[in-house]
């Protein structure tokens, strides 16, 4: 596969053969790394590229991806300001001005399409990305399994420059949440909240060195948990790079928290 976009399509709709799989998520995680986490897809495949990185197991690359400022990039909008997703990356110039809509860009290049318009501040295509943020940066998810969130799946993905999150989700059956913060000695202190008539599982991002405790008690890598409150600390956790790699590739990666709602 050559193509961000071609590489994630191919694997997210299993038309890979599975002893092929390992060498495509290989071959996507290269092209992710060589840009520096430029996002390289259009409408189809920006919402297929993180899954498919994570998937594959390339959680470094996805966070080096979320995490790269300049543009075509999500953080490249927060700076600008905005709090929606835009139909353009470049919606907003880094100059402040707004991009005319023009197909071809810039405007003044000779023969560019002014017919051909596109500039929505508000559009969903890229904001697919909020699905991942959820279920890999906070670490909530209905269980395929068990879909509706009758049960939930809670898998944080901790990575330097995101030192804590919190999200929400408003399920047929309640709410269901986590919050987890990351202390300077690499402790992972987390929150849940199961609604009634839901089971949930906590799959803990630890090392070797961890030390896991659910409600006081020790626990183990995976953790079966019942409604109702629980608290889990992790000692040593394993604590993804992403973020301080985009920093030495000239893309500081400043953001510190997720708040999801």
């Amino acid at each position: 596969m050559t193509t961000q976009t071609g590489s994630a399509v191919a694997l997210q709709f299993q038309i890979v053969p599975e002893s092929q799989r390992s060498a495509v998520g290989g071959a996507l995680a290269n092209l992710v790394r060589s840009a520096g986490g430029r996002v390289a897809t259009g409408f189809l495949g920006t919402p297929l590229v993180l899954p498919a990185l994570a998937a594959a197991g390339y959680f470094d690359e996805a966070y080096l991806m979320l995490f790269r400022r300049e543009v075509p990039s999500w953080l490249y909008q927060v700076d600008q300001g905005a709090t929606t997703i835009w139909e353009r990356w470049d919606a907003i110039r880094p100059d402040g001005s707004i991009h005319p809509g023009t197909m071809t860009s810039p405007v003044e290049v000779p023969g560019a399409n002014s017919d051909g318009h596109m500039l929505s501040f508000n559009h969903y295509a890229y904001g697919a990305v909020i699905d991942w943020v959820y279920r890999y940066v906070a670490g909530i998810a209905p269980d395929r399994r068990q879909p509706g969130y009758r049960r939930v799946v809670f898998a944080p993905k901790p990575a330097k420059g995101v030192d804590w999150a919190r999200a929400s989700v408003d399920t047929p059956y309640g709410n269901a949440a986590i919050a987890w913060q990351l202390d300077g000695d690499g402790k992972l202190s987390v929150d849940i909240e199961l609604p009634s008539g839901t089971s949930g599982e906590f799959i803990v991002p630890a090392t070797a060195e961890s030390r896991i405790h659910v409600d006081g008690d020790p626990g183990t890598a995976s953790v079966s948990l019942a409604p109702g409150h629980h608290s889990v600390t992790i000692t040593h956790a394993r604590v993804l790079a992403a973020a301080h790699d985009a920093e030495a590739a000239g893309s500081e990666a400043g953001a510190s928290s997720a708040v999801l709602w």
